[in-house]
């Protein structure tokens, strides 16, 4: 079998969608039907693209534990099987883990370092797991339109770099932008973010820290110091 199976990949990407848009519950209870699936098929490619899907809502639940078992049979599983593309995978999340393991400052340094030797998707998944290092590429990306699914992430990341480095109103315009493109986007995980970085930083969006506060379950939060 050198396709991975339908199922498999369908719940994989549910799981990480529906964490998205603020069904945490629904997602691990996806994530762990994917899992099953894939392992009780035996087929390496299938497990890699189930663990693929269900490492990132470990990481962005906060969820430590699951995620580092996650990791570590995504990169034995792609090891043993010699796929260089989910092995790449692995290390991605393994570093996203990392740093969620370090104190805000240094997993700030730690996430500027990682990301000069990252491709672009891998730097867009570090971005959602760590507390707001703010990559230039990546940002530069989204005010020119060429972004994607992590736009309101790598925004709330420049946003609470420019609160640190004393501009405020540069601050409170890229979150405010980050707050409205996870809204425009359903991903309700991420205006929970936003809305605890503007908590943050000064409550720089007025109004809109008491409206619409999504009810996110089980939502982590990157956090910053």
């Amino acid at each position: 079998m050198l396709q991975v199976d339908g199922g498999v990949a369908t719940n994989a990407i549910l799981a990480r969608t529906l964490w998205l848009t603020g069904r945490a519950e629904a997602a691990y209870e996806t994530a762990r039907r994917a899992l099953a699936d894939a392992r009780s098929g035996g087929h390496a490619l299938s497990l890699c693209f189930a663990l693929f899907g269900v490492c990132p809502v470990y990481l962005w639940a906060g969820d430590h534990a699951a995620a580092e078992q996650a990791i570590a049979q995504m990169r034995d599983e792609a090891a043993r099987g010699e796929l260089l593309y989910w092995l790449q995978w692995a290390h991605c999340y393994a570093r996203c883990l990392a740093l969620q393991q370090l104190d805000p400052d240094g997993a700030r340094v730690s996430a500027a370092e990682a990301m000069r030797s990252m491709s672009l998707p891998h730097r867009e998944m570090l971005a959602t797991c760590q507390p707001g290092h703010a990559d230039d590429v990546l940002l530069q990306r989204v005010l020119r339109g060429d972004g994607g699914w992590a736009d309101a992430e790598i925004l709330r990341c420049a946003g609470e770099q420019a609160w640190r480095d004393g501009d405020a109103a540069r601050s409170g315009e890229l979150l405010r932008r980050a707050l409205a493109t996870a809204r425009a986007q359903g991903a309700r995980a991420w205006e929970a973010r936003s809305l605890q970085a503007l908590a943050r930083c000064g409550g720089a969006a007025g109004g809109e820290l008491k409206s619409r506060a999504p009810g996110v379950q089980g939502g982590g939060c990157a956090g910053s110091g």
